[in-house]
Order: structure tokens, then C-alpha cells, then sequence
């Protein structure tokens, strides 16, 4: 049985449970999310195929921000070159999950 993770904020909680992982491959691929600068940044981890310690590799999936401006949730995309994109914004943070969900752009899940 997988243990579940206690977590005092309610952003981070919905990040979390929003992209659950198949138990067929939860010992491939691991999602998680951490509060950030700014927002909330959503990870993905899957093993090094080229160590041999077993260690993982963490990769951005998108961050969430929330810009007081204009009262919008903010997401973006880390490029290769550094840069980041906002690729959306929603005036939710669920409708904020569903431009990471739906992914038209084909930036987050590649």
C-alpha cells in the first residue's frame, strides 16, 4: 500500500494528487511537487539509465505562479536554454492544472 504523503497546503496538495502516477509504473516514473520561489514547481523523476548507484533524474514539468497583478495563475515551461515561457493563465489554479493536463503546446510531457 502506498503511503500518503501529509501535506499542509492546499495548492501543493492538489498539485500533488492532480497527476497520479500508474501503479504499473510508479517504479519508473515518480511525480512530485515542491513549494518555490514564487509559486509551486511540479517534477518529474525517473532512474539514470547510466548509473549504476541507482540514482534518479529530476526534470521541471511546469511551475505555477500566482501574479498579484493581475490575479492570475501563471504557468510556465523551463527551456533547455534556461528560459522560462509562460505557455498560460487561469484565473484558477485548477484551471491552471488543466493547461498542464491538456498540454496543447506539447512543452510539459513532451
Amino acid at each position: 500500500m502506498k503511503k500518503k504523503m501529509m501535506v499542509n497546503d492546499k495548492y501543493l496538495e492538489t498539485l500533488i494528487g492532480a497527476f497520479p502516477v500508474p501503479e504499473r509504473v510508479a517504479d519508473k516514473i515518480k511525480i512530485f511537487a515542491e513549494k518555490s520561489r514564487g509559486g509551486y514547481t511540479l517534477y518529474q523523476s525517473h532512474p539514470d539509465s547510466f548509473s549504476k548507484n541507482g540514482s534518479w533524474i529530476k526534470s521541471e514539468v511546469a511551475k505555477f505562479t500566482f501574479d498579484n497583478k493581475s490575479s492570475r495563475w501563471l504557468v510556465s515551461w523551463l527551456r533547455s536554454t534556461g528560459q522560462r515561457i509562460v505557455l498560460g493563465r487561469s484565473k484558477s489554479f485548477s484551471g491552471a492544472l488543466n493547461i498542464v493536463k491538456k498540454d496543447k503546446h506539447a512543452c510539459f510531457w513532451g
